[in-house]
């Protein structure tokens, strides 16, 4: 409890890991950014945050059933999905699942512009470059999505945003029960949108019929108002692609303006406006106007996952339409600070930032191997757990087709006269592995109460026999005593109440099981010398505390199966165990 109590102080962060709400602990899904109330840590680490938050600990759940995501998805018989960031996961799905990715053509040509990634030296220098950005889409009425990694991070910028006097939405884990009418909103003209990932998946942000149209008029009468102060100045737009381009630029030659195209052969085009018709003569650009059409996602974080980033951009330009994406980076923020391209990263910076370069195609390359490197990281430890979980489930298998198969099977009188016969050697060698320590009278004593006191059975007629022939007739009298249980309580009722008490014992006996091992696979992990022969350790010990995990289970059962006939003594349990469905089963199996 002390490591988790650790972990819970120095690892796990408030608002980031999980949030409080209604005075308990939710842990934040760390991909999409949405509460999991249902979902609890495990081991103490849940009981340990409660502790740190001034919370009363719950108590700890029990895990009674268990099975990875992969492992759920592979036991169906087909698997299909579509996603576009498949592509680059293609080896994952290959190696885990067996499938194949195949690329679909779009049903619309992309008009997206997706920029270069720019990286700050501190956040205080992001977030100046981020309320630049969104006072310029906002003076034309473009809406904005910024997309944060955490809830803390979605509320600090939602507060600097109040401060720059700029109206907007907060959309995260604790502010969720808006989150249809936010999304709803976020498309329309002049929305700014502040979103944890839970709109970077699955989310689609619908345009408002003619928000075009309505950026085309804003940015010309804020063209005009310019020219109308300086008559002689000409204002050049900046466009993401020449389609927008020649849209502005029609649009602005209609209005009586005059107007010339500058296609340098870079990604940005970029229409001179003015009022006189001889531009060349005109004073250099003063003022310079970014233009774009649709939904603008500003990612001001890097995730880890570099599919995280562009799920996020993929918020923008959907069903064909304009928009435009970038993700601003500081370097004193994970995942860059600590990582090995941390180095490179700061000399490019500081690049950068001495000849105002502002993105470059370097920096991309550094942060793209960044989460690339983050990725492998990740895709070992997965590897490396995944011989573990496979024993867990294939354990978790095994016990509930056994369940299944006591309350099923026919031939349920030769398994409890078997389990006897096994109880009752267990029980004998037990006893009798003291008899060099304390003598034969000492253990035959102890024996014959044990047998009186918990099943009625007189063995004091056995006095003298070795371990062997004691062991033989505890089968007799124990097999006899079941089939005058059997007689007395007619065939069904003893059936029955003997199948229910032995699920009940070991329904009981199950999550600790798991638990237990749950913790040898963590301890083996981490002090095994190598991972193959930790996995081999590890799988036989589970082999082991399975077979041990049978006996217990008719060991507690099989004294209360016994004791069945006596009046007022060993009743049946009230309720029976459910059976497992077939449908659970199957996707067990």
């Amino acid at each position: 409890m002390v490591h988790q109590l650790l972990r819970a102080h120095t690892l796990f962060k408030r608002d980031i890991d999980y949030v409080v709400a209604d005075g308990r602990v939710v842990i934040v899904d760390p991909m999409n950014g949405r509460l999991l109330p249902d979902n609890r840590y495990l081991h103490g680490l849940q009981a340990a945050l409660e502790a740190k938050e001034g919370l009363d600990p719950r108590s700890e759940t029990e895990t009674i059933a268990q099975i990875t995501v992969s492992g759920l998805i592979s036991r169906y018989a087909r698997v299909s999905g579509l996603t576009g960031t498949a592509t680059e996961a293609r080896d994952e799905f290959d190696r885990t699942y067996g499938l194949e990715t195949v690329k679909v053509a779009p049903t619309h040509p992309k008009r997206r512009v997706d920029e270069a990634p720019e990286i700050f030296a501190s956040n205080q220098d992001l977030q100046a470059a981020m309320i630049d950005q969104v006072n310029n889409w906002r003076t034309i009425g473009r809406p904005v999505l910024i997309g944060t990694v955490s809830v803390r991070q979605s509320e600090e910028i939602s507060e600097l945003l109040n401060r720059a006097g700029i109206e907007h939405s907060l959309l995260n884990a604790v502010t969720s029960e808006w989150e249809a009418k936010i999304v709803r909103d976020a498309g329309q003209f002049g929305a700014m949108t502040v979103s944890t990932n839970m709109a970077g998946r699955g989310t689609d942000i619908i345009i408002e019929p003619g928000l075009g149209d309505q950026i085309v008029t804003a940015c010309l009468d804020r063209v005009t108002a310019i020219l109308a102060e300086r008559p002689k100045s000409t204002v050049a737009l900046r466009c993401g692609t020449s389609e927008e381009a020649e849209l502005i630029a029609e649009a602005a030659a209609q209005t009586g303006l005059r107007v010339s195209r500058a296609w340098d052969g870079s990604k940005t085009k970029t229409v001179r406006v003015s009022n006189t018709l001889c531009v060349a003569e005109l004073v250099d650009d003063r003022d310079t106007i970014e233009f774009g059409l649709g939904l603008c996602v500003i990612g001001v974080a890097l995730h880890q996952s570099g599919r995280v980033d562009r799920q996020l951009r993929g918020r923008a330009g959907r069903q064909g339409a304009f928009g435009a994406s970038k993700v601003l980076a500081s370097l004193q923020e994970d995942p860059i600070a600590f990582s090995r391209q941390a180095p490179t990263l700061n000399r490019l910076a500081r690049i950068a930032s001495a000849h105002d370069s502002g993105p470059n195609t370097r920096i991309g390359r550094s942060l793209r191997q960044l989460q690339e490197e983050a990725a492998a990281d990740r895709r070992a430890a997965h590897e490396a757990s995944r011989d573990y979980t496979a024993v867990l489930e294939h354990q978790t298998l095994t016990y509930y087709r056994a369940r299944q198969l006591i309350l099923t099977d026919a031939a349920w009188s030769d398994s409890c006269e078997d389990m006897a016969r096994t109880w009752a050697e267990q029980f004998v060698s037990e006893r009798f592995g003291e008899v060099y320590k304390v003598g034969y009278l000492t253990v035959f004593e102890k024996l014959v109460a044990r047998l009186w006191s918990d099943l009625g059975i007189d063995c004091d007629g056995l006095f003298g026999a070795g371990e062997v022939a004691i062991s033989d007739a505890l089968t007799e009298l124990l097999t006899g005593r079941l089939a005058e249980i059997r007689v007395q309580l007619g065939d069904d009722a003893y059936d029955d109440h003997s199948r229910t008490l032995l699920v009940r014992a070991a329904d009981q006996l199950w999550p600790g099981h798991l638990s237990h091992l749950r913790d040898v696979a963590l301890s083996t992990a981490i002090a095994g010398p190598t991972h193959r022969e930790a996995a081999a350790h590890f799988a036989g010990f589970a082999r082991d505390a399975y077979r041990e995990l049978v006996s217990a289970a008719w060991r507690r059962a099989l004294p209360e199966i016994l004791t069945l006939h006596f009046e007022g003594h060993g009743q049946p349990p009230s309720e029976k165990p459910t059976p497992v469905s077939e449908e659970i089963l199957s996707l067990l199996a």
